[in-house]
């Protein structure tokens, strides 16, 4: 969102909101192991590589997506967060205090998931507790580790989801591909300039990803925002 003395806008333009709040997107799955830092991290690079000042919170006790950003120019203390255009929000791995405090006070709750069937089959436990928080109408899935070349890669994911979910929910029209990057994608250290840690990700093509989530995110905050203040 482009933010001004008055007015926050959304990342998609022309849907100008007056007062808006900092903007928080959460990524969550009661599965561990879906990949909810590894794409909440890629959400932060496309959002910082955008120009856009980004905030993190963690809610998983590990501290995973705070240790990934490090020095990348994200802003960590909660002080500062209300000067953020955006907040990225990583959640734990399991239901609890943390993944329903995230959900709640996020603007919009991005349920990532991967395609293999045991990964499928924990996607409706997520989007039911999302549900049971009223939180629905706020999410979006997220399909990642996509091998493309595979059967469960080519499949349509939108029937997919709701097929198992019972009711069609927004799905990104991509996926983030599998990638054995993403494995270490967390241990880079970041220089004070984030040029390397960026030429990093460029070389293995996850930049795009990146970027594409984060605009992403924005249509998807535009189409929430626009329903609550129908």
């Amino acid at each position: 969102m482009f933010r001004g003395p008055h007015i926050r806008t959304c990342l998609s333009p022309g849907i100008p909101i007056e007062p808006c709040p900092v903007i928080q997107v959460a990524f969550v799955n009661r599965k561990g192991g879906a990949g909810k830092t590894t794409v909440a991290t890629l959400a932060t690079l496309g959002l910082l590589d955008s120009g856009f000042t980004v905030g993190v919170k963690d809610y998983d006790d590990q501290g995973s997506f705070r240790t990934s950003l490090f020095r990348s120019g994200v802003k960590e203390d909660p002080a500062l967060l209300p000067d953020c255009d955006v907040v990225v929000a990583d959640t734990p791995g399991r239901f609890g205090t943390g993944f329903d405090e995230a959900v709640q006070e996020s603007h919009l709750v991005v349920i990532v998931s991967g395609v293999q069937p045991l990964e499928i089959t924990e996607l409706p436990r997520t989007y039911d507790r999302v549900r049971e928080l009223r939180a629905a109408a706020k999410s979006v899935v997220v399909f990642n580790k996509v091998r493309s070349n595979t059967l469960f890669g080519r499949q349509n994911f939108s029937v997919l989801v709701e097929n198992f979910c019972g009711g069609a929910i927004p799905t990104a029209p991509f996926v983030i591909p599998y990638k054995e990057a993403y494995g270490r994608l967390p241990a880079i250290l970041w220089e004070e300039q984030r040029g390397r840690a960026l030429s990093y990700v460029l070389e293995r093509d996850i930049h795009t990803s990146a970027l594409r989530l984060a605009s992403f995110l924005g249509t998807s905050i535009a189409r929430v925002l626009k329903k609550e203040t129908a």
